[in-house]
């Protein structure tokens, strides 16, 4: 239980410091839509205008931290599922808690289950709830 406590609050960590670096990602991008509203009544051709608020690395900056949230994210949800299945929680229970489908509950509890195992930390994984 120790470890499963100290893998959520890494896993926790991680997805804050991916929330805030989204959030300034998306605060450059903010910006810069307002750059481009003004530059866009201007006569500057659309090329230029692109290169001037930098769009290309806009996209890949965004891009990178919404993947990098997405990652943490999803770390998070299956160190929390691997503690509730220990605390004896379904995967039906997970869904619901996650406000999920259950195909995705039971995708999320296999996820957890598996890493549960390959870490040899917790011994064996007893089988899927039937209603999963």
């Amino acid at each position: 239980m120790a470890d499963e406590l100290a893998r959520i609050t890494s896993d926790l960590t991680r997805y804050r410091a991916a929330s805030l670096q989204l959030m300034d990602a998306l605060g450059r991008q903010e910006e810069a839509i307002e750059r481009s509203l003004r530059i866009a009544e201007g006569p500057l051709p659309l090329d230029a205008h692109m290169r001037t608020v930098r769009s290309a690395d806009l996209r890949r900056d965004v891009s990178e931290r919404l993947h990098d949230f997405e990652t943490t994210r999803k770390d998070v949800r299956i160190s929390l599922t691997s503690m509730l299945l220990a605390q004896g929680k379904s995967g039906v229970e997970v869904g619901e808690l996650f406000g999920m489908s259950r195909q995705a509950a039971s995708r999320l509890v296999i996820e957890a289950r598996s890493r549960r195992v390959a870490g040899g930390t917790y011994g064996a994984v007893p089988a899927p709830p039937p209603e999963l």
